[in-house]
């Protein structure tokens, strides 16, 4: 697991992943908190789970540690706000033994109401669309599922990145002729993000790729202020066409794709002027 979320959110996980279908005895289960000055408080009560700490930041730093404590053949990454269906583990495992080599398992986005605000619709439209990862080489790790010993070949996630980590990997694995494939049946829950601000922030952290100011840097993040003002049309062209989506959700989640490209091209830019350093926020 990445980052650990206290509180019912990484109860709700744990308890998921406590009845899965698979053999209990084949599962090991554990939980690296990338927050150690904030112990969880309730790990006693999960006496079959191991707990660690990673005081590095970054999701891909807690990944790594908790990859280096694991002694099972297979891996599966999900995030602490997931709930996996019961059925996870089995169908992912059984899409390995078939002679795939990388998951991209099923994320199913929830609401927490029928009336959905912007930011939920933009969520609708956007979040988390594994098939179309798995198409382009790559998966991300709220649900992703492999053999340990693809990491032998391929290397540990990088942990200088704040984001894209788990992109930067699965494409590396595709890239390197392992065979990556999107399984509609390994399902993890994941709640949308009900807000803009929280979609702002992981712009930020989208944004916060490794760049170091230069004169080239300033150039272009110069264009980046220009460019933060205009309209995301690719963003709207993608939405315009989606089915599933009412027309009042569609004028609502390109309203938030214009916020979310101004604030990732002027965090960006702000990185290449050295006015930020890239963090995870």
């Amino acid at each position: 697991l990445p980052p650990c979320k206290k509180g019912g959110i990484l109860r709700g996980c744990l308890d998921a992943l406590r009845v899965q279908s698979y053999p209990a005895d084949l599962l090991e289960i554990i939980v690296a908190n990338n927050c150690p000055r904030e112990p969880i408080s309730f790990a006693a009560e999960y006496p079959t789970i191991t707990f660690i700490d990673e005081a590095k930041p970054g999701s891909y730093a807690a990944r790594n540690a908790a990859l280096a404590m694991a002694s099972g053949e297979i891996i599966a990454f999900t995030d602490a706000d997931c709930t996996p269906d019961t059925h996870w583990i089995e169908h992912a495992v059984a899409a390995l033994q078939s002679g795939v080599d990388v998951v991209a398992g099923h994320v199913e986005l929830y609401f927490h109401s029928n009336k959905l605000n912007a930011a939920e619709c933009y969520e609708k439209a956007f979040a988390f669309r594994q098939d179309q990862n798995a198409q382009q080489g790559r998966s991300v790790t709220a649900n992703m599922v492999t053999w340990k010993k693809c990491f032998d070949q391929i290397g540990l996630f990088d942990d200088s990145l704040m984001s894209g980590g788990d992109s930067k990997w699965s494409k590396a694995a595709s890239g390197a002729g392992l065979r990556l494939e999107y399984v509609s049946g390994a399902v993890v829950n994941h709640p949308a993000r009900s807000s803009v601000s929280g979609l702002l922030i992981k712009a930020k952290r989208v944004a916060g790729g490794l760049v170091k100011p230069s004169l080239k840097g300033y150039l272009q993040g110069g264009l980046l202020f220009v460019m933060s003002v205009l309209p995301p049309l690719n963003v709207i062209a993608q939405i315009v066409p989606l089915g599933h989506l009412s027309l009042l959700e569609k004028l609502k989640a390109c309203w938030v794709g214009f916020l979310i490209k101004r604030h990732f091209m002027v965090s960006k830019a702000r990185l290449l002027f050295g006015l930020d350093k890239p963090e995870r926020v």
